[in-house]
């Protein structure tokens, strides 16, 4: 069965007759019958009676026409994804990226395999670095955009005061803080953990450069805790693994840690603990760019896939994109 005849069809049932329809469809009313007569002979069905003042659809005939219009729609559903793949064939530029670690382990790193597939044209640069470095970065450049973490609560963020009226904070999706340890030490034990009681215990920080950068630094400073770290660089898989060896105690991602080589290693999970920590222990993963950034093509084009993937959290700077 072609296409044409349920276009065809189609046509004659909302035009009711075949002249009219004929008209509509730039053609000969004999061509229309001819067409008609075609598809009847293959349903071996009628499909309406034929009046002298159009033509009347049976329960048959409508029925045929509601299927028509479904598949109708979705040819051009079919045929606009089509488009709108090969049109983004063509589509070039260049953007970095900066994240945490955290952020890449979370999620980032397949949504930006799976956006180069859809867009081999539009180039992007991953660069992994500590928090505050990344605002920096995003903030002193152009066509830089940042995955970077936020955490808030009363008067507190880690976000420092004169970089929050230059940047938006478009919020991605939450994630937890948790205490990682190993098994066999007594915090292990424990289910959950307050930030008060971490006083009594050492610290392990995972920092890629500078320790003062690091998003988990200024949340344990907040907490009157930072001369409990220990710096571990290198590293994630060192980093947990300096934890297990040292009696340490680590302050992560949920996500991130979950989603790792080193916990979905079997062996290692059987000798590490998620603690769960109590209190306010919620940060937002968030899409960071300059307020004033400019939406070239191929920003744009990332921004749309990040809005389909994430819903309606990008509202706010995916209209900017219309």
């Amino acid at each position: 069965m072609k296409i044409e005849y349920l276009e065809y069809l189609v046509t004659l049932y909302e035009a009711g007759s075949v002249n009219k329809a004929s008209r509509l469809l730039h053609t000969s009313p004999q061509n229309v019958s001819r067409v008609m007569k075609q598809l009847e002979d293959e349903l071996d069905f009628t499909l309406f009676d034929r009046m002298a003042q159009g033509v009347v659809f049976n329960e048959e005939g409508k029925e045929v026409v509601s299927y028509a219009k479904k598949i109708l729609a979705a040819t051009n559903e079919l045929k606009y994804a089509h488009k709108k793949k090969e049109n983004s064939k063509k589509i070039e530029g260049h953007l970095n990226v900066v994240s945490t670690c955290t952020q890449n382990l979370s999620f980032l790193n397949d949504l930006m395999l799976n956006f180069n597939k859809i867009y081999p044209k539009i180039k992007l640069s991953l660069i992994e670095t500590d928090f505050i470095n990344g605002i920096r970065l995003v903030n002193n450049n152009t066509n830089f955009i940042g995955f970077l973490p936020q955490f808030n609560i009363g008067s507190f963020s880690t976000t420092p005061a004169e970089y929050r009226n230059e940047l938006n904070f478009c919020k991605l999706n939450d994630d937890k803080i948790c205490i990682i340890a190993a098994k066999d030490t007594p915090i292990g034990k424990q289910k959950s953990i307050s930030f008060k009681a971490l006083k009594d215990y050492d610290i392990a920080m995972f920092v890629r450069n500078n320790l003062d950068d690091s998003f988990w630094v200024k949340i344990l400073k907040h907490y009157n805790l930072s001369h409990k770290i220990s710096f571990v660089s290198g590293s994630g898989y060192t980093f947990y693994k300096e934890i297990l060896e040292n009696d340490l105690i680590g302050l992560t991602s949920l996500k991130a840690f979950t989603s790792g080589d080193f916990y979905n290693n079997e062996k290692n999970k059987n000798r590490i603990q998620i603690i769960e920590l109590r209190g306010e222990n919620i940060f937002n993963n968030c899409l960071v760019t300059k307020k004033d950034i400019l939406i070239e093509p191929h920003i744009s084009c990332f921004l749309a896939y990040l809005k389909n993937i994430f819903k309606s959290e990008l509202d706010s700077l995916v209209k900017m994109t219309n």
